[in-house]
């Protein structure tokens, strides 16, 4: 919140995506992690366990992780 405020007090236009829209663009972010993850797990190392680590963070603070896979929870 801190943040979005200091952004619009600098007089920048923000832009709220309808919750369709938004929601089609998480689902892209959600293939870039899952590729990512795959390639770094192609590599040996668990990626996905840190992955999982962070959202699970993340939500213990109110922040939602829109590229984490649901499947994943």
């Amino acid at each position: 919140k801190k943040m979005m405020k200091e952004i619009a007090d600098k007089k920048v236009e923000l832009y709220n995506l309808p919750a369709e829209e938004a929601e089609r663009w998480y689902d892209r972010f959600r293939e870039v992690t899952r590729k990512w993850v795959a390639d770094l797990e192609g590599k040996g190392l668990k990626a996905r366990d840190v992955v999982k680590m962070y959202n699970e963070e993340c939500e213990k603070r109110g922040v939602k992780v829109v590229a984490f896979p649901p499947e994943w929870r």
